[in-house]
């Protein structure tokens, strides 16, 4: 890898990392404009981004999960990241990293949504990891 593709795979590793903190602080400081309060009610599209994590189907207060419990779904996660980071780098083309970071950003987004969409498609329901039960 030359030094812009280990860059590039640096930042998308760092942006899977801290997506969902960010996410969560963005939503808790906008909470006094209403803004939080929606990102926090409707956080489905943001789990998307970690299917392996908080896949479950929920039924009124309890939450089913499939049969991946977090020994298998944590290293499933990040193998996961790990590969988008990598096609990531392999596609990366010459650029300073601020401009790989706002690609990576598009690409984080991207991927959220495609993962949200085949995941409704296939019936799969995100449940907070605050509600599931392992």
């Amino acid at each position: 890898m030359t030094k812009t593709q280990q860059q590039a795979f640096l930042i998308m590793l760092l942006l899977a990392l801290f997506a969902g903190p960010v996410y969560y602080l963005l939503a808790l400081l906008t909470l006094p404009v209403g803004l939080g309060l929606l990102m926090l009610a409707v956080d489905k599209g943001m789990l998307a981004l970690y299917p392996f994590l908080f896949a479950g189907q929920e039924h009124s207060r309890d939450v089913v999960t499939y049969a991946l419990g977090i020994g298998a779904s944590f290293p499933l996660t990040v193998v996961q990241w790990v590969l988008i980071a990598w096609l990531f780098a392999k596609k990366a083309p010459e650029a300073r990293p601020m401009v790989q970071f706002g690609r990576a950003v598009i690409v984080l987004l991207l991927v959220g949504l495609v993962l949200f969409i085949g995941l409704s498609a296939a019936g799969i329901q995100l449940a907070s990891p605050y509600r599931m039960h392992m």
